[in-house]
């Protein structure tokens, strides 16, 4: 609370300072016709900051554009790495395919092939 300074004389007609409160200076003097207003100091109460805060919430729950496009671009990066996978797991299954059928026709063909292995020896 504020604090309003009087002098007041002492016994010793030495000046003392001495501290009352705002509010009994107001009740004193709020009735003499010398009363200033102006001159007194109020309590200043601080601004009601809820509405401000309120309308920043409000900008916070929007989306940020930067944010939309990194989930937009992780999107994507994640289909690619899908697809290559797919890619990938059809070439594997189309090389074991023809190796398959290379060593199939490789049986088939050249070992079972009695002029072949009679030239070799």
């Amino acid at each position: 609370m504020n604090k309003a300074v009087k002098k007041t004389k002492n016994q010793n007609n030495a000046s003392n300072k001495k501290k009352q409160s705002i509010d009994t200076i107001v009740e004193k003097d709020g009735d003499s016709l010398n009363y200033n207003p102006f001159t007194t100091k109020e309590t200043i109460k601080p601004f009601d900051l809820d509405i401000e805060d309120e309308i920043v919430e409000k900008k916070e729950h929007k989306t940020d554009p930067f944010k939309e496009l990194l989930k937009k671009r992780i999107k994507q990066m994640n289909a690619k790495v899908d697809r290559t996978k797919e890619n990938k797991e059809e070439r594997e299954t189309f090389e074991d395919e023809m190796e398959k059928s290379s060593k199939e026709w490789y049986e088939q063909n050249l070992v079972n092939d009695v002029p072949r292995k009679l030239t070799i020896m």
